[in-house]
């Protein structure tokens, strides 16, 4: 009998040792991914974690201590059915715990196509610690740390910390640092200890607690004041990022997307025909802050740039410098931190800056991360599309904004304060309650099936199907919805600090959005259609007044010279834009939006490989191409661009194409010349557009 119930107690002991080892395991596991994945990129001086990064890792790391347990256990039942001493049943149970985590996290890798060497290199690991199983002089490979280091560490030091370096290089920092971490752990085998485990891992913890309470929200943007003299009008100029304006209900859409701009357009003029300058938010906001079409200051796609494009001339001035010059406290506050970073030249006269990237949960280029296999799991049972986000939400950049606003409570000197919001360009991720504010969603619509499926509709292999644009049609409207909130927030914080009525508020767009007609989908080098180029404008005059519509076909070039205006100050030299409160002088005028080829979408189709323009005269608008094609619209009949009515022998047609390859000729003269950086970009900076998707 007594014997019976050692058996039973011996038998019992792997299972305990297994469940144990295997909780430990994927907790060191779970710290070591984080600590990398979150933390390094955290102590760099421009990145910060969301707050929805840390509530999807908190869900991430219960799923790696469920996954310990169960594997754990499961080691344990399977050590304690082979016969054998009790302690080394139990050796077996902790090294069968490693090697659940180990195979994961093999079968994960070849997911991220590691160099061939890579693979052979790990295979030989994980013989050597199966071969533990029957060399008690190997058994330390199985602790927590040493594991760990050996294939996470090792991979995150040769191909991510070292990724400038050459293959040469990787390849023998690889087995390197593998041997440095095996000859440490044989040299101190307490390192696997069972208290020296717990106290590291807490002692990492808590490492990781204190650098994400220090670290996590440090906006560089802080609490100023002008040192100009007080009296002049403060300048806020809003952007929502990739919003067309048909998609507004403050545009007569049927969905009601925007109630606080409906609001705000109460105290404001509304301009109904307003026009990017180009379809990118690189050119787009390049001619907001200067009054100059992308053919004039530079800052576009095109075959003699590279994947990024070209920065801003830096012969051009910006608002944000004319109003510096003036006395103005100015910062940028912005969520697509792409191009509105320092590389591209839009930060020029900005005396404070925000463009922090947020750290992201899945980067493209990091795929050998568990939690990349954890998602391709889970996505096919539960929505994991939050996984995809890419940038700050727009409640982040409302908070940062307010407090910048607070040190103005009282009326000290004027401010210039731009803000850009991108919570409706792709992956189209509002949160609750506004993604399912509109019928269509699909919760297992993941980014990566997006990506799949424009590649497919780009190429015009099949149309988008209905199923899949009614999705993304109710993400973005949603989005919209949401980042319409917030501008209602940023309007009724101006009020409360008694800031509104001496404000000069400008609420626009950078550029539209494709979403499935003509084949075309996104933005950025894609097209000058309706759908790309027909932005929002809104803009409340400290004047006030009563609530005027205009219904000229108006211009991103002319914001800077408005605002200029409005403030009393002078227009630099050869600004290409005029006073919107002119109208009489807007009637007449022609205005231009351009679209650059984009090297990204070379591949897909032969379409993409070309330029094209468009002119807007007396609600004509013509297309010209650079492979020849030539499309007329009346948009007044035809606002979504159905109807081609352009005919070569048509005079109006006629004097409007010789009329715009003209512009076009002069616009490239004055260019000629052009002083920009047009160097290879810094890893960081292309890392920021890669994961935007700007650059392959």
């Amino acid at each position: 009998m007594l014997n019976s119930q050692e058996s039973r107690m011996s038998r019992s002991r792997p299972w305990a040792a297994g469940l144990r080892h295997g909780l430990i395991v994927w907790w060191t596991y779970a710290v070591l991914e984080y600590l990398l994945s979150t933390v390094v990129p955290l102590l760099r001086s421009d990145s910060m974690v969301s707050p929805w990064h840390t509530r999807v890792s908190a869900a991430i790391f219960l799923a790696y201590l469920a996954a310990g347990l169960l594997f754990g256990a499961l080691a344990g039942v399977i050590a304690g059915l082979i016969d054998g001493p009790a302690d080394v049943r139990r050796r077996r149970a902790e090294i069968g715990a490693a090697v659940s985590l180990v195979l994961c996290y093999l079968v994960n890798l070849q997911a991220a196509s590691p160099p061939w060497y890579a693979t052979v290199f790990y295979g030989v690991l994980t013989a050597g610690l199966l071969g533990a199983l029957r060399l008690g002089r190997l058994s330390f490979l199985r602790g927590p740390w040493v594991v760990n280091l050996l294939f996470l560490g090792s991979y995150w030091l040769s191909y991510d910390l070292m990724a400038g370096q050459s293959r040469l290089v990787r390849a023998i920092t690889l087995p390197g640092l593998a041997a440095l971490v095996i000859c440490f752990a044989a040299w101190q085998r307490e390192a696997s200890g069972k208290r020296s485990t717990l106290a590291s891992l807490g002692a990492a913890s808590l490492a990781v607690i204190a650098v994400m309470t220090f670290f996590g929200d440090r906006s560089p943007v802080r609490a100023v004041t002008s040192p100009g003299p007080g009296g002049r009008p403060n300048v806020v100029l809003i952007v929502l990022d990739t919003v067309r304006a048909d998609h507004m209900s403050v545009y007569g859409y049927q969905r009601r997307t925007t109630p606080n701009l409906e609001e705000f357009a109460h105290d404001a003029t509304i301009y109904r025909n307003a026009v990017a300058t180009s379809d990118v938010t690189l050119s787009a906001h390049a001619s907001l802050f200067t009054g100059l079409y992308a053919s004039s200051h530079g800052a576009h796609y095109g075959k003699e740039a590279t994947w990024e494009g070209l920065p801003l001339d830096t012969r051009a001035e910006t608002l944000a410098e004319t109003l510096a010059r003036s006395g103005y406290a100015t910062a940028s506050i912005v969520a697509n931190y792409g191009y509105l970073g320092p590389r591209f030249g839009l930060l020029q006269g900005f005396a404070q800056s925000d463009t922090r990237v947020p750290v992201l949960l899945i980067a493209a280029a990091k795929r050998y991360y568990l939690r990349a296999g954890l998602r391709r799991l889970l996505a096919r049972f539960v929505p994991t599309r939050e996984y995809d986000r890419q940038t700050r939400m727009g409640e982040e950049i409302t908070r940062d904004a307010f407090r910048f606003l607070e040190s103005f409570r009282v009326g000290k000197g004027p401010f210039f304060l731009f803000l850009n919001y991108m919570d409706a360009h792709t992956p189209y991720l509002p949160p609750a309650p506004f993604d399912t504010m509109f019928p269509g969603m699909e919760p297992m619509f993941t980014h990566p099936m997006f990506n799949e499926m424009s590649a497919e509709v780009m190429r015009e292999k099949r149309p988008i199907r209905d199923v899949e644009r009614n999705h993304i049609v109710s993400q973005y409207d949603g989005a919209i919805a949401y980042v319409d909130k917030q501008v209602g927030d940023i309007v009724r914080r101006l009020k409360e600090l008694n800031l509104y009525g001496s404000t000069l508020v400008v609420i626009t767009a950078d550029h539209g959005e494709a979403l499935g007609d003509r084949f075309l989908l996104e933005h950025g080098g894609v097209s000058v259609y309706q759908d790309q180029v027909h932005i929002p404008l809104l803009v409340k005059y400290p004047s006030g007044g009563n609530p005027v519509e205009v219904e000229e076909t108006v211009s991103q070039v002319d914001i800077m010279p408005t605002s200029l205006a409005v403030l009393g100050l002078k227009d630099p030299a050869g600004v290409q834009g005029t006073d919107l409160r002119h109208v009489e002088l807007l009637r007449d005028r022609r205005v231009y939006a351009e679209c650059f080829p984009s090297k990204l979408l070379y591949p897909l189709h032969p379409k993409f490989s070309r330029e094209a323009r468009a002119v807007y005269s007396r609600g004509l608008k013509l297309i010209q191409s650079s492979n020849g094609e030539r499309e007329m619209y009346s948009l007044a009949d035809d606002p979504q661009e159905k109807r081609d009515i352009f005919r070569a022998e048509d005079e109006l047609a006629s004097s409007l194409d010789k009329g715009l390859s003209a512009w076009l000729k002069a616009a490239r003269t004055a260019q000629q010349g052009a002083s920009r950086a047009r160097g290879v970009l810094d890893k960081e900076t292309l890392n920021r557009l890669r994961s935007l998707g700007y650059v392959q």
